[in-house]
């Protein structure tokens, strides 16, 4: 593949673009190929994103055929597009009866099978890798399976512990049930004169955890290198799912894959992945994959993807029946842009012709049309080519506020969880719940919010943290190794705003009670843990659910939790003995409710009682004006730029752009006014009629927003 039609008007590989993917059934037609693409270019879409089925490329051992993507990149070079294939070596050809589906994912663990999917990587990146509209390589759509449980793998688990315990078979006796005299016996054990294979303990269960995101991950590995041998030098990236849930069950770890990637992305759909969320927050769960996404991507700019985001309407094939209106295109695609995602991909432009998802995702309606999700689509794209070196050149300032990210508890709470009801504290997602929870407190106080690894929170790199002033949530982190618990005690010494709640650090990785984490969080917080008393009940609300700055929002906002009412407790409440901290608010009944410890330079503050988890079911002004008077004004309003009146509706984002930020203001809700406050003087310019305003530091500007709008904004410090 390849020739000289390469244009100069082909954009940037980095540039700020949408598109789609192309769906290819086996059954199409060159000619609809073609259709399909230019109808994508007429839609203002810059990226093509494919699945190169293995069992299209190859349809009988040793036969291959091209013809149908060979259509595809053809038409994408001479319309100057680029093209996203996407590797399905996972899921081998019909004829060789190894799964139900095309994208049903094999046993890996298969090394004939496996030494094929290699070949196929070869075959597929040498026919291409020349090709002027190849982007870059998705090596595995939404990477996750469950490792079997069988013999093949028993052997690669053993040398994964190997591994683990340092070849050291004490060390492991010390966390098992059953005392195995070498790694060759762990996990064969006589249970009433049958052998049962795998782990079934509490340890070992946490260890298969972490031995199946290394399996997964071993994998991926092997086909970036494949890539590589064949040689193409084009960017490789994934896309994980559930990214709102606990991933780990399904060995899918995105901290991990990232490190051999070049970029990574995201699938996003909310009637998949959003249903945890409360029903009118969708746009805020996309900005959550997003900036959890961009928190991950090792790429050193922080480019990252949403690779894919629902496209059209789902009657079967996913947990909620749905369909984005035109507005829920505008707005979640400008969530993105304004998390600074460099590409947003739909999923899909056109529908499958049969099987799980037919006639069903799309952007085009059922005559193959543009549809009014489309015609929305293109003019978010054509609003992006009019500022195009403007978007090219922002990116996202450092976040007002971090999230600690600990898999030790999503490991940990995935085994003691009951259930998955949102509205249960004790179900199997209750870790990712909280991370969930935590995002929605910063997006509703208008805080930009990241996400920083436990196991990457060194001593150094929190002291560093720490100097910066930064906020940091420890959001329901009730399992913790003892570096993580010194790492914060570390930050908030150096300058740092810890806010922590719940059971903070009482177990560490393993699941055990940790003495020494006690010693570290009691110096932190300067109050012990004294005992933990269980909530058995959990109301559904602390109050109407009004919020400040909406119209018809409730007098008291604004007034301090402690003359508006009590932190609400649920779950349990801790009862904290201040021996050094100072009780800041009270409970329900009496009681401690938060402390807060000055360690050196900084503020540490704990919260008696499942805090950020609860604020995802049940949000409400109470929970969210507590929020405010614990993080404190002066870290809220410290920005150059930021909105007043924030609220889950009326939202603002900003991106820094050599000199000049690009604000995106977004109401979701009625009309309304928003609110900017800007702490330099500078000129503001609408983007959308190019009106320029000069604006005076420390006032404020308020800007109509029309009902369920979007308007883009320039400033420019003088």
């Amino acid at each position: 593949m390849g020739d000289n039609r390469q244009k100069a008007s082909r954009s940037s590989p980095e540039a700020v673009a949408i598109g789609s993917q192309l769906f290819i059934s086996r059954h199409d037609q060159e000619r609809e190929i073609v259709h399909r693409v230019d109808q994508m270019k007429q839609s203002g879409l810059q990226i093509i994103r494919i699945f190169m089925h293995w069992d299209h490329l190859e349809p009988e051992e040793g036969t291959w055929d091209f013809t149908l993507y060979d259509a595809c990149f053809r038409r994408a070079e001479e319309m100057n597009m680029w093209v996203v294939p996407t590797l399905m070596a996972v899921s081998p050809p019909g004829w060789m009866r190894r799964t139900d589906g095309a994208q049903d994912v094999a046993n890996l663990d298969d090394p004939d099978l496996w030494a094929q999917a290699l070949r196929y990587v070869q075959r597929v990146v040498t026919h291409y890798g020349s090709s002027p509209a190849l982007h870059s390589w998705i090596l595995w759509n939404e990477p996750s399976r469950q490792v079997q449980r069988d013999e093949t793998n028993l052997k690669t688990f053993q040398r994964f512990l190997r591994r683990r315990y340092d070849d050291d078979i004490e060390k492991l006796n010390q966390l098992y049930f059953h005392q195995f005299p070498s790694f060759d016996e762990v996990g064969l054990s006589e249970a009433r004169g049958a052998t049962r294979i795998m782990p079934t303990s509490h340890a070992g269960e946490l260890d298969w955890l972490r031995f199946s995101v290394s399996n997964l991950n071993d994998r991926l590995a092997e086909i970036k290198d494949a890539v590589r041998r064949a040689g193409s030098p084009h960017p490789v990236h994934t896309n994980p799912h559930n990214l709102a849930r606990n991933m780990l069950p399904v060995s899918q770890s995105p901290w991990t894959q990232a490190e051999f990637l070049d970029f990574i992305g995201c699938s996003a759909h909310p009637p998949w992945h959003s249903t945890r969320f409360p029903a009118d927050r969708v746009h805020q769960s996309i900005a959550y994959f997003c900036d959890l996404t961009r928190s991950i991507t090792p790429h050193p700019r922080g480019c990252y993807w949403v690779s894919e985001l629902q496209g059209g309407p789902t009657l079967f094939s996913s947990e909620a029946i749905s369909c984005p209106s035109a507005s829920d295109i505008r707005h979640w695609l400008w969530e993105a842009v304004g998390a600074g995602a460099r590409a947003v991909l739909f999923w899909c432009f056109n529908s499958r012709k049969g099987g799980y998802e037919g006639g069903e995702w799309s952007l085009l309606n059922q005559a193959g049309e543009p549809s009014v999700r489309l015609t929305a689509a293109r003019q978010v794209a054509e609003s992006i080519a009019a500022h195009q070196r403007l978007f090219d050149e922002s990116l996202p300032a450092s976040p007002d506020a971090y999230i600690l990210y600990s898999e030790a508890t999503m490991r940990l709470s995935g085994l003691e969880g009951r259930g998955d009801d949102v509205n249960d504290p004790r179900n199997a997602q209750m870790a990712a719940d909280a991370l969930c929870g935590a995002y929605l407190i910063c997006a509703d106080l208008g805080l930009s919010a990241g996400f920083v690894h436990a196991d990457s929170l060194s001593a150094e790199s929190a002291r560093l943290m720490g100097e910066r002033r930064t906020v940091l949530i420890a959001a329901g982190a009730y399992a913790l190794s003892s570096a993580t618990c010194e790492a914060l005690e570390c930050f908030a010494r150096a300058g740092g705003v810890l806010v922590a709640d719940g059971l903070i650090g009482y177990k560490d990785p393993n699941g055990l009670l940790c003495p020494k984490n006690d010693e570290t969080l009691g110096r932190l917080f300067g109050a012990e843990l004294a005992d933990i008393l269980p909530c058995p009940s959990y109301p559904d609300s602390d109050g109407a659910v009004e919020f400040p700055g909406l119209p018809g929002a409730d007098d008291s906002a604004g007034k301090s939790p402690e003359k508006d009412g009590h932190m609400p407790i649920w779950f349990f409440h801790t009862l904290l003995d201040p021996k050094g901290s100072e009780i800041i608010l009270d409970c329900p009944g009496g009681g401690i409710g938060a402390v807060e410890n000055r360690p050196g330079n900084g503020r540490a503050i704990r919260i008696a009682t499942v805090f950020f988890q609860r604020y995802l079911s049940q949000p409400s002004p109470r929970s969210l004006r507590c929020a405010r008077s614990l993080l404190g004004d002066d870290v809220m309003n410290s920005r150059l730029c930021f909105l007043e009146n924030p609220s889950p509706y009326l939202r603002m984002r900003v991106l820094g752009a050599s000199g000049t930020y690009l604000a995106i203001v977004m109401n979701r809700g009625g009309c309304a006014h928003a609110q900017i406050r800007f702490r330099e003087r500078g000129r503001l310019i609408d983007l959308a009629d190019g009106r320029t305003l000069v604006t005076e530091s420390p006032h404020g500007y308020r800007i109509g927003m029309e009902a369920d709008s979007v308007r883009l904004f320039g400033f420019t410090p003088e």
